[in-house]
């Protein structure tokens, strides 16, 4: 079963990040279980975006030569590709959430967007058995950013700062790009398809709803992260030109 082999995988990665790869950071407890935590991930992002992309891209292609819109294929059974996709998401978030609530419970965000994106999964997979293409869509956006979103996250938790202010020059734009303008895009579509009531004969209505309103609330906690971010960097920027004329002028 692709959910028990990907969990006990990923339960691994962590296991042997925690204790063999980053052994050296002694006295660093924390910072230890969030890199093994970036290590599971940098399994899951990259695969998933690559296998989603690739199962996405010819649909949409054989529905814009046949004129037919490519939001039908919201509402289509799950196929075997798409639900063994979706165990193996499954599986990382269900890991990366026993990572949250044991060692870093304080995380209460993560957590629940964990909790919200594995309710979204689990129903679609076991309760409906529709609507995965939905789930394939986002998990290709949203991972997209997953690889070098961990190089950043690790170089930090590293104490490499040339690095890290290096992958940051790279990491805030394409993160910016992807889940504030690309992101938004992608659930606009999708609450428009589900709240029309399209899907609502193989998806109950209040099940989209939920879906929608996980997708909303996620999306929307992105840009106000990456926005967080933006903030601290240009704060960064301006007390260090301040520091440069103020230099400039004792000199």
């Amino acid at each position: 079963m692709v959910l028990v082999g990907s969990a006990c995988a990923f339960c691994a990665i962590y296991a042997v990040g925690y204790f063999w790869c980053l052994a050296g950071w002694k006295g660093r407890r924390r910072a230890r279980h969030e890199a093994a935590s970036c290590f599971m991930s940098l399994l899951h992002g990259p695969l998933a975006t690559l296998l989603t992309t690739w199962h996405a891209a010819p649909i949409f292609r054989e529905k814009y030569l046949q004129g037919n819109p490519w939001q039908e294929s919201l509402r289509a059974p799950n196929t075997p590709f798409q639900d063994a996709v979706v165990e193996f998401s499954i599986a990382y978030f269900i890991a990366d959430l026993l990572h949250y609530v044991l060692f870093v419970p304080d995380e209460s965000l993560f957590i629940l967007h964990h909790v919200a994106s594995a309710t979204y999964m689990l129903s679609c997979r076991y309760y409906t058995k529709h609507g995965a293409f939905s789930i394939m869509l986002l998990l290709g956006l949203a991972e997209s950013t997953s690889l070098i979103q961990n190089a950043w996250s690790i170089s930090s938790l590293a104490q490499a700062p040339y690095l890290h202010s290096i992958l940051n020059t790279i990491f805030l734009p394409f993160f910016t790009l992807v889940r504030g303008f690309l992101g938004p895009v992608l659930t606009w579509h999708l609450c428009v398809y589900y709240f029309s009531g399209h899907a609502a004969s193989v998806i109950p209505m209040w099940l989209s709803f939920y879906w929608m309103f996980v997708v909303v609330v996620a999306i929307t906690g992105s840009i106000y992260w990456v926005f967080g971010l933006w903030s601290k960097q240009i704060a960064a920027h301006r007390a260090q030109a301040r520091a440069d004329a103020k230099a400039k002028r004792l000199n």
